[in-house]
């Protein structure tokens, strides 16, 4: 099981100083200005020797986006450092960063494009040249196209690079849609956003929140289910400043985590019982009249008036109607001069009605904080301490993170963080916080005519439905899969039903990595895909402000290709070639957009600056109090969803992790699958640095219930339920709570299972997200 190489030269030691060093930098509040000596020539080239350092960007899916100076010697990679940013707060690297050097040139890295020639999954093949893998593919295509349409193949992409063109987006986009095939993606960190975005009328990946650089300026900070100090290391620094600076830290977090260690509050709820303690804050808030009533009354929808027979809002030529307690009628909500009423009963042409915020303070009511206390297990004080500190130590702000995205209902989990931050006036202005700051979506993703030039379009399928769309062969005849930016079966639920019932329907499958993984050993063809630092493209940005442009700085290892190149030697063999320019040409025209051109960014200038800010200095959306709503107004009660009862925030357990699941008798453990700072999702699982500092699998048990079991810390144990099991070593973890197992997400080989093996593919309808944590198990000796 393990990979892990000897080929390498650099030491742990030096890696070990290099890591502990951005440590100290970031704990300091910045990381590139207090260079430590790392960041210089160790050596100096000897004579002779040609020596370049070229900036290029890192861009796996931690939204860091770092941009790094790597130093090239004899055409091989020998050093990474972070390159300096416009706005130097934004110099980063982390330790994954550090480790490329034995990223590119790992033993086990593909070089060739190969060809099963075992049974699949048994890890027999032969290499073969590209020509022949193109005309594989090509007529593999075409036959399957031919005899059930053009939805026989899917391609499946995630975002495993941030990059244009190479990474899972406009390249994939164009692909797909000059194929016509089904385009599976997402299902991923999506039910929090869905019911937080909606309020401010935004895309759930929109840049709705202040920027990074801006969180310094805040009093309060509540991270909500974010291990922000590990997952995303290059924001912590930020939060750590604003600590430094006064401001009161809350974590929210059923683990105590390396984040949590560092608040001066943390809440170690029950798992899944998040949204219960929101209402509860709102419930103090209401109650004690902490809330900002000027905001509420003039922002958002709070005034409106509801009808009580249908729960939507009473209207008057499509617009919303507020009490006016001048003329006591009800009219507009933007007539000119009124006083709206903020709360109370009224009837409008016979038709009793109450104002939102009078609805919301029935809502949650009952969320006392004894209430919240029995639900969530945590000590009552703590919810009106919270709520608190939100309301009166302003500015402040809640970031979530995808811990508590994980679970069934997360979206009424974002729809009460968004009505949090709305009654308590935290938006619009310097500190303020909301939700995740996440600028690379917005808007220059959206280029449609340059992803579909041909006029044809993708079938998109959310990718949590595509298990069953091939089983079912409905709605689409799905025969081939094309999978690149994707560890398919590593990074999504049920892998026995990939493997026993969709893998046997599917002629054709495959896969575009670096590395032999665990999807590529149940692929027919593999394609060696180029490393970040061995290709050249436009990369979207993630946490920061910037649009930024990547130069290849080597040569790709063996024969390994972008994925740009890689989609053009198929298309030109199924006669679409024309749709495929060069990198140089196609980033030129997807950069051709009025957004840009109006702000003097063009393709050269991007060359030659590298980074170039998109957004305003500072970044604080929302100043006006103007939302993208139909009404302008922060509108956190939502009229489509009256028909499930979740109009305004509710609590319900999820499906599986509450303790009101029957299943909780037999399978008495929550199972989370947590992000730890070794890997972004299932990348540099490989890595021999990073495998030093964390070396295998564990299971994490609090050693009261590991003892329950006669499990000693260090044994060989099971962790099952129904669908699957999983074999690894125990690990007495104080920091986990009683009720939960925890296994670090990414692993790709266990001695035996997998932890994708418990999870399941249930999702709700409104946010088609994936709840890894929603999963209940046991554990025994192995």
């Amino acid at each position: 099981m393990n990979r892990m190489s000897t080929n390498f030269k650099l030491s742990r030691r030096s890696f070990l100083k290099g890591t502990a060093a951005v440590a100290a930098a970031a704990g300091a509040g910045w990381a590139g200005l207090k260079a430590p000596g790392w960041l210089q020539p160790a050596t100096a080239a000897p004579p002779g020797v040609q020596e370049k350092v070229v900036r290029t960007i890192c861009s796996p899916n931690c939204w860091q986006t770092c941009n790094h100076l790597v130093t090239v010697r004899d055409g091989r990679v020998v050093k990474t450092a972070p390159a300096p940013m416009p706005d130097r707060e934004y110099d980063r690297i982390c330790l994954r960063g550090l480790s490329h050097i034995q990223r590119i040139y790992h033993p086990d890295r593909l070089k060739y494009p190969m060809r099963r020639t075992g049974a699949r999954g048994e890890g027999k093949w032969e290499r073969i040249s590209w020509d022949q893998a193109f005309n594989m593919i090509a007529d593999k295509f075409k036959e399957l196209r031919s005899q059930y349409g053009p939805q026989a193949v899917a391609v499946v992409h995630q975002s495993g690079n941030y990059g244009v063109l190479n990474g899972g987006y406009a390249g994939a986009y164009r692909f797909a849609g000059i194929l016509e095939s089904v385009l599976a993606s997402g299902s991923v960190d999506q039910a929090i956003p869905t019911g937080f975005a909606a309020a401010l009328g935004m895309g759930i990946f929109d840049a709705y929140s202040n920027e990074c650089a801006d969180w310094v300026n805040a009093r309060t900070i509540i991270l909500w289910g974010s291990a922000c100090a590990e997952s995303q290391i290059n924001e912590w620094h930020f939060i750590q400043e604003a600590v430094e600076k006064g401001a009161h830290l809350v974590v929210i977090d059923p683990i105590y985590t390396t984040t949590a260690q560092k608040a001066r509050t943390w809440v170690n709820l029950r798992p899944g019982s998040d949204t219960a303690f929101a209402l509860g804050m709102l419930n103090i808030i209401i109650s004690n009249k902490l809330y900002d009533a000027d905001y509420a009354l003039n922002n958002t929808c709070a005034p409106f008036l509801v009808r009580e027979d249908t729960r939507l809002f009473v209207r008057e030529k499509e617009k919303p109607l507020v009490w006016d307690t001048v003329t006591s009628r009800a009219v507009p909500f933007d007539t000119p001069g009124i006083k709206p009423a903020l709360e109370g009963d009224f009837a409008v042409s016979g038709v009793k009605c109450r104002t939102v915020f009078a609805r919301l303070k029935e809502n949650v009511r009952d969320y006392t904080p004894e209430k919240v206390a029995e639900l969530t297990g945590v000590k009552a004080e703590l919810v009106t301490r919270v709520a608190t500190l939100l309301a009166t130590n302003r500015p402040g702000g809640i970031k979530f993170g995808f811990g508590a995205d994980r679970y069934h209902h997360a979206d009424l989990l974002g729809q009460a963080l968004i009505t949090l931050l709305g009654l308590t006036g935290n938006i619009g202005k310097s500190g303020n916080i909301l939700g995740m700051f996440f600028a690379g979506f917005d808007p220059m993703v959206y280029n449609a005519g340059w992803l579909f030039p041909a006029g044809t379009f993708p079938k998109v399928l959310p990718l949590i439905q595509l298990q069953d769309t091939i089983i079912k062969q409905n709605p689409y005849p799905i025969k081939a899969l094309y999978i690149t930016c994707s560890n398919l079966l590593v990074q999504t639920t049920e892998r026995n039903k990939w493997l026993k019932e969709v893998w046997p329907k599917v002629d054709f499958v495959v896969a575009v990595d670096q590395f032999f993984n665990n999807t590529l050993n149940y692929a027919d063809l593999i394609l060696p895909a180029a490393h970040y630092y061995e290709t050249e493209e436009v990369v979207l940005a993630g946490d920061v402000p910037y649009i930024m442009y990547r130069q290849k700085a080597v040569d790709p290892v063996g024969e390994a290709k972008p994925d740009w190149e890689i989609y053009k030697g198929i298309a030109s063999r199924l006669g679409f070639s024309q749709y495929f320019g060069t990198i140089e040409e196609e980033s030129a025209k997807w950069l051709d957009v009025p957004l840009l051109r109006q702000q003097g960014i063009t393709y050269q200038r991007l060359r030659q600056e590298q980074a170039i800010r998109f957004l305003p200095k500072p970044y604080i959306p929302w100043q006006d109090g103007k939302f993208k709503t139909p009404t302008g107004r922060l509108e956190f009660y939502l009229e489509k969803k009256v028909k499930e009862g979740e109009e305004l925030p509710v609590f319900k357990w999820p499906l599986e992790a509450g303790p009101d699941n029957p299943l909780a008798a037999k399978y008495p453990l929550t199972l989370i699958t947590r992000h730890e700072k070794f890997r972004i999702h299932s990348q540099y699982e490989n890595q021999p640095w990073l495998r030093e500092l964390n070396p295998e699998p564990v299971a994490d048990l609090n050693p009261g219930e590991a003892q329950k079991r006669g499990i000693a810390d260090g044994a060989m144990v099971e962790v099952f339920n129904d669908r699957g099991h999983v074999v690894l070593k125990c690990r007495y973890n104080e920091a986990i709570p009683p009720g939960v197992v925890h296994i670090q997400q990414g692993w790709w080989y266990y001695p035996a299972g997998h932890h994708q093996e418990l999870t399941h593919a249930n999702f709700k309808a409104n946010t088609l997200n994936y709840s890894f944590f929603d999963v209940r198990v046991d554990v025994k000796k192995a």
